[in-house]
């Protein structure tokens, strides 16, 4: 078995000696399988390209179900099944019956159906088994593995540990277990891609159908808030005009990356103390097994704000989340030498450019003004030469007097940097 570099597997040979191979699209969905023939792939196709050869199947989606395949060659002996098998699936994304249509009439009919253990394992077989089965992953006749995206499964649990360590919370043992699958709840949950995205109390790696399925329809809500928010903040940043703003803009809500992709961020909401209306932790360092660094991030978000304030919020922590992993790329280059460097701000240049953003995106909101403690920190009717002046007037007068701690360039909390004194 050999892997690429996203840690799919690219080739496998089975027990008879059989070499397969596997490909994939941009999202890492498995897109086509092929049994090779003398070990190739491909033939040329005589028109100066190539064809596949020997048996294949063919994988489609609708989002991210897999919802068709369709097999080509010797894997399927009987010539009608050469048609597309469209899968008919349970509430955890299971195939539990197979359609097809009759190619002379093209009505529809039920070609197979299935029963499943808890860990799908199949009860009683057909001879021409489906290979997408449990939770909508395709199964693998020639390994019986799942393929899960970031990882593969065997019935009940991975054969690879999960490569986020944030992933286990210490009020659930069961996430300390690295090769289980789903806290060993397989009836009611599903993992979507074996790795880890929303903190425990915003359902951790369950999916929103999963949570629904549970009675979390409040989480699931305020998840969407939050996609929503993260939405709203990067079409105002698109609409500032072009330059500095606009590009640190865009890098703040990008630098929270996008669901289940491992990149140290973790969104959590909860009620937090006085007026804030979101926070952050830097939470240290992962090593990754290139040998560089990974920083781990906790945002956190006040259920109570919403709207276009919660997107100024994410534009905010965003730009924290962005100034750590532009040091810990810093690192990853220069080695230690960059805690001495000017990556490694400190906490007043850090609100500093958080606020500069709150700014940015209130701006791109096309709001009036904005203002913390009393102090204007955007307004429409700034001029255009005026407004980085003006703005950081603004900005140093809220951490002086209303931010806490109080915050400027000389005082001990000014001065601390972002890792280390």
């Amino acid at each position: 078995m050999s892997y690429l570099d996203q840690g799919h597997i690219g080739t496998l040979t089975d027990a008879s000696g059989v070499v397969w191979k596997y490909y994939y699209d941009a999202d890492g969905k498995r897109r086509i399988k092929v049994k090779t023939a003398g070990g190739a792939a491909t033939e040329p196709d005589g028109q100066g390209g190539v064809r596949l050869v020997a048996d294949r199947s063919f994988y489609f989606y609708e989002g991210e179900d897999l919802i068709c395949q369709q097999d080509v060659g010797a894997l399927v002996q009987d010539e009608s099944q050469y048609e597309p098998k469209f899968l008919l699936l349970d509430h955890l994304g299971s195939t539990r019956a197979e359609l097809v249509f009759d190619p002379s009439t093209l009505a529809p009919q039920i070609q197979e159906y299935y029963d499943l253990m808890p860990y799908g394992e199949v009860i009683d077989p057909p001879t021409t088994q489906e290979s997408v089965l449990f939770t909508g992953k395709t199964r693998d006749s020639e390994s019986e593995l799942d393929n899960f995206g970031a990882r593969y499964c065997t019935h009940f649990r991975f054969l690879s540990p999960d490569p986020l360590l944030n992933s286990a919370t210490l009020i659930n043992p069961q996430s300390w277990n690295r090769y289980s699958y789903v806290d060993n709840n397989p009836i009611n949950l599903t993992d979507n891609t074996g790795l880890f995205v929303w903190s425990t109390s915003l359902g951790s790696s369950l999916s929103d159908q999963d949570l629904e399925n549970i009675g979390q329809e409040g989480v699931v809500n305020e998840r969407q808030k939050i996609r929503d928010s993260l939405a709203t903040a990067k079409s105002a940043a698109e609409s500032l005009p072009e330059g500095s703003d606009r590009e640190s803009s865009l890098l703040a809500v990008n630098a929270y990356g996008s669901e289940f992709s491992d990149n140290g961020v973790t969104i959590d909401s909860r009620q937090l103390d006085g007026n804030t209306p979101a926070t952050h932790t830097f939470r240290g360092l992962t090593a990754l097994s290139d040998g560089k660094f990974m920083a781990n991030l906790l945002v956190t978000f006040d259920p109570d704000v919403q709207g276009e304030q919660r997107a100024i919020d994410t534009g905010h922590e965003g730009r924290h989340l962005s100034d750590y992993q532009s040091l810990v790329n810093q690192i990853n280059q220069s080695g230690e030498s960059a805690l001495s460097g000017a990556a490694n701000i400190n906490h007043y240049q850090l609100e500093m450019n958080g606020y500069t953003t709150s700014s940015n995106i209130a701006r791109g909101l096309n709001w009036s003004n904005l203002s913390y403690s009393g102090n204007l920190i955007w307004n429409r009717n700034w001029k255009s030469a005026d407004i980085d002046t003006l703005r950081r007037q603004g900005i140093e007068n809220h951490l002086r007097g209303g931010h806490r701690p109080n915050l400027t360039p000389q005082n001990v909390a000014g001065r601390r940097r972002l890792i280390g004194n």
